[in-house]
């Protein structure tokens, strides 16, 4: 949820400027001596993004969420095409 929301906050101070990427996190969790997720679990969590982006209430780990954010942060990171094309 964090993530949206920043990027949602971004994308309106920052109009057509902000770029989104995702990964398995291998570089950060192989450090705490952990594996990389695996892919399946970053597309399952690329979609809860782009649903809490698009201001949907998405189940995420058993829990119902949705951002509070205001309508025109929402409407400015759906309409920013490098969001949506992830």
């Amino acid at each position: 949820m964090s993530a949206a929301a920043a990027t949602a906050t971004l994308a309106s101070r920052a109009p057509g400027r902000v770029a989104v990427a995702f990964g398995t996190g291998f570089t950060g969790r192989s450090s705490m001596g952990q594996k990389g997720l695996p892919w399946s679990a970053v597309a399952a969590y690329v979609r809860a993004y782009r649903s809490l982006i698009r201001g949907e209430t998405v189940i995420w780990e058993g829990s119902p969420m949705k951002m509070f954010n205001s309508p025109d942060h929402l409407d400015q990171a759906v309409s920013d095409r490098t969001l949506i094309e992830l």
